[in-house]
């Protein structure tokens, strides 16, 4: 699974993430059917995937009792709430799967609105 192998791959290089520490998000998106990628772009914008997973990150860690510290030099999914990377990409997954499709919504407006 790509996710979990870039969750694997990832050093943390200083004592925070940012965007561009998940590079390989782009890449996995970019590589998902097309559609899909539509579907993140409307709903997360550009980029949206790593919005996504930093975001999980960020709240899964505000989650734990006691904030855990980002260990500089040591790999992301070395962070006690990750546990099984494989577990949190399929997590990530189900809210990829979650995102609504797009919807129409029609109405009947009243009659002053198509007579002149």
């Amino acid at each position: 699974m790509a996710i979990a192998d870039g969750l694997q791959s990832t050093v943390l290089t200083r004592g925070y993430l940012y965007q561009s520490d998940l590079a390989w998000a782009i890449t996995v998106q970019n590589e998902m059917p097309k559609e899909v990628q539509e579907k993140i772009e409307r709903w997360l914008g550009v980029g949206g995937l790593t919005s996504l997973v930093l975001g999980e990150l960020q709240r899964d860690r505000n989650r734990q009792p006691e904030k855990e510290e980002l260990p500089v030099g040591r790999p992301l999914t070395s962070l006690s709430f990750i546990g099984n990377p494989n577990e949190y990409a399929r997590n990530i997954v189900a809210k990829l799967k979650g995102l609504p499709y797009r919807y129409r919504l029609t109405a009947a407006l009243p009659e002053f609105f198509s007579n002149p």
